[in-house]
């Protein structure tokens, strides 16, 4: 297999929602996406939203309000940038 970086997408920029959380124990700090309540088996809150506004808004879409507030979740701006895919050696010659 080797890596191309021909034909790839554009960047994207979307908004995430992260909670600070010393991931490790070790007093390193890391934003991670948070858990609704690990403990009643529900999932990360995990979506992606075009907008800050429409972030916001999927708090209460998803009923996270209450949580987001009470855990101190952070709104993100992420830009994924596509660097490169991998082929087969075959494809990439």
């Amino acid at each position: 297999m080797k890596q191309a970086n021909d034909n790839l997408p554009e960047s994207e920029t979307h908004y995430v929602w992260r909670e600070l959380v010393d991931a490790e124990g070790d007093g390193e700090m890391r934003l991670l996406y948070p858990w609704r309540n690990p403990h009643q088996h529900e999932h990360p809150f995990s979506y992606i939203f075009a907008t800050e506004a429409k972030a916001i808004e999927g708090l209460t879409t998803f009923g996270a309000t209450e949580e987001a507030a009470e855990s101190g979740w952070i709104l993100c701006r992420e830009v994924v940038t596509p660097v490169a895919r991998l082929v087969d050696d075959e494809a990439a010659a």
